[in-house]
């Protein structure tokens, strides 16, 4: 699939509709210069202005946008950890003074055996590294920021973020919703990226995960980079050891080599030779070193150089140049507010895929409403049909503690899904495709719909079995409040997620809050003899909330008759017990609310305030 605008990055995967960037190690490679298997390869695109032959798709030319990328005395620097607690850090460079140029229509490889600054050089193109980098990056003689970079190329990263509930097809297409909101040719595209990255056969299989089987490890590879791009090479860089090797025309790479006196083997490719001869891991450290050193006086450098300083003097004497032509129809469509579709349709194909997702994860969702349905059993069990009299007041009190407590405290097994998504909608934003107020609406919306399938099977187990108020309206509002306090924790764990992206952390963390809720929460201990330095702790807790209006919903106007020695008690009485006297339940459930609200939103800043992609 083309890009949007104009220029890319790093290629031939589909993440975001996009023919996008990608950071590939160990691809099967055919074609051109007798390509094999790989090791340690890269690659990065840039569309054509003027059209380009795709032979995958029967040699048809597509119209693009183009733009030159350029890069210039790129290096970046790292601090290490500290030897000792008093000395200083030290620092590395892991990227050294590497310069390039890519015209419009041209495929540049990025080869290089592991370390050689590979991924640091991508993420220096794409402006995702936050400190310690030097040189510029232009695009038409522009500085590529961020903002503009994002919107012009698209960057697939090492690490495969993909719903594991979709199919190949419904991936690539939820994707090109994003950038094109014409149907017919947002089918033209998805049909051909199939074809394109040979996934024709595997179309309607599902990516696959832990849990469910699904497309082979390399197949999901082609779905973000395709091994078809080594058809079009135009250009080659060979890293090593942070530095430059050769950059220039793929198929002058081993008659450069062949110049420097190494010659390849009869029975060995070119790309396996040229790694292998900048591996300093396995082979001679010093002639590495050598041909490192020898790069700045070739020829090919001397072009190269030649090549920038033309770029440069050519823009500087062209005036009125429109820098933002788009070549598709789909490119065109940007809104104002800089996205290329609108704020409603981000939130609508957002929501249409994780409602997908979600109800064919099992993860998500069948294991969690089996163990919230199995946890009601027992607790209905537990609790089974309990007469309602004075001696078992109390009791049903300890029943409505373990329904809510332990029901929110499931809550943190969404964690997983929650940060395993949170890398998947840092590359989809960080490459454009949409807002993160639209993500965090669908977000709030799938909790919702999460929160009732799991609340109203659950809730209706649990009140029945246990014998709560037979008031039908009582059990309405009994289901109504363990439906908000599910979607209070739903939320709160995806700001957890979000702000802890390692699954013990946050299980460690969500676990330390919740359970410090619970104890402040009122029951356990009475709030006037609370700690006055712990006592606001119950104000945010929503456990107070919660078990207050689960209360006031079962003992308010009742009353239990005699048992053995026990007077018969009214629920004013237990009510005053546990300090619950006064309180309205439609308070609460509107507190509630609120802290949706509140968890939402905060989630909605961090996000938008961190979740950028950068390192």
């Amino acid at each position: 699939m083309e890009e949007e605008g104009r220029m890319e990055k790093v290629a031939n995967g589909v993440n975001g509709g996009e023919e996008n960037g990608c950071i590939a190690d160990d691809l099967e490679t055919s074609g051109k210069e007798n390509w094999h298997k790989v090791e340690d390869m890269e690659t990065g695109v840039e569309n054509a202005s003027e059209g380009y032959e795709n032979p995958s798709v029967g040699g048809g030319k597509r119209e693009l946008g183009g733009a030159t990328l350029s890069w210039k005395d790129i290096s970046v620097t790292v601090r290490l950890k500290r030897p000792s607690c008093c000395a200083k850090r030290p620092s590395k460079r892991i990227l050294e003074g590497c310069s390039g140029i890519v015209k419009p229509g041209e495929i540049l490889f990025i080869m290089g055996p592991s370390g050689a600054g590979k991924t640091t050089l991508l993420d220096a193109l794409a402006d995702r590294i936050a400190r310690g980098m030097e040189g510029t990056v232009t695009i038409d003689g522009q500085r590529a920021r961020r903002k503009v970079l994002r919107y012009k190329s698209k960057y697939v990263e090492q690490n495969d973020c993909m719903y594991i509930s979709l199919t190949v097809k419904e991936t690539l297409h939820f994707a090109a919703q994003f950038y094109c909101r014409d149907r017919k040719e947002r089918k033209v595209r998805v049909e051909e990226t199939l074809q394109v990255l040979g996934l024709s056969e595997q179309a309607n299989v599902k990516i696959g995960g832990a849990l469910s089987r699904g497309i082979s490890g390399g197949q999901r590879r082609r779905v973000s980079p395709s091994t078809e791009v080594f058809l079009f090479s135009d250009r080659l860089m060979i890293l090593s050891n942070a530095r430059t090797a050769y950059f220039g025309a793929s198929r002058d790479v081993e008659e450069y080599f062949n110049n420097l006196g190494y010659v390849r083997p009869e029975l060995k490719s070119i790309a396996e030779h040229v790694i292998d001869t900048v591996n300093s891991d396995f082979g001679d450290k010093e002639k590495v070193e050598a041909i490192l050193d020898a790069w700045p006086s070739t020829p090919q450098y001397e072009t190269m150089q030649n090549e920038l300083s033309d770029h440069e003097q050519l823009l500087q004497s062209q005036t009125g140049v429109d820098s933002s032509r788009e070549g598709t129809n789909c490119a065109r469509r940007r809104l104002r507010w800089g996205y290329p579709t609108g704020f409603l349709h981000q939130t609508w194909i957002l929501l249409v895929r994780l409602l997908l997702n979600t109800m064919r994860n099992p993860l998500v969702l069948w294991m969690r409403v089996g163990m919230y349905c199995l946890l009601a059993l027992f607790n209905g069990t537990a609790w089974l049909r309990i007469y309602r009299g004075s001696c078992n007041a109390f009791d049903v009190t300890g029943a409505l503690f373990f329904i809510l407590a332990f029901m929110v405290f499931m809550s943190i097994s969404v964690l997983p899904s929650y940060i395993d998504e949170r890398y998947l909608v840092m590359q989809e934003r960080a490459n454009g495709a949409y807002h993160v107020v639209p993500f965090n609406l669908a977000h709030t919306i799938m909790g919702f719909v999460m929160a009732a399938l799991l609340a109203v099977p659950a809730g209706t187990i649990n009140y029945w079995l246990v014998g709560f108020n037979s008031d039908f309206g009582r059990y309405g509002f009994f289901i109504l409040n363990l439906f908000l306090t599910l979607a209070v924790a739903e939320s709160l764990m995806a700001l957890i997620a979000s702000i802890f992206p390692i699954v013990i952390i946050a299980f460690a963390v969500a676990a330390v809050i919740l359970g410090v809720f619970m104890v402040v929460m009122g029951y356990f201990i009475d709030l006037p003899n609370l700690g006055w330095w712990w006592k606001w702790l119950h104000y945010l807790s929503l456990h107070s909330y919660a078990f207050g209006s689960f209360m006031v919903n079962e003992f308010t106007d009742t009353f239990w008759p005699s048992c053995d020695i026990i007077p018969p008690l009214s629920g004013f009485q237990v009510l005053r017990f546990y300090n619950y006297l006064g309180t309205n339940k439609w308070t609460n459930t509107a507190v509630l609310v609120g802290m949706i609200f509140f968890y939402r939103i905060a989630n909605t800043i961090w996000q938008w305030a961190c979740h950028n992609a950068r390192k």
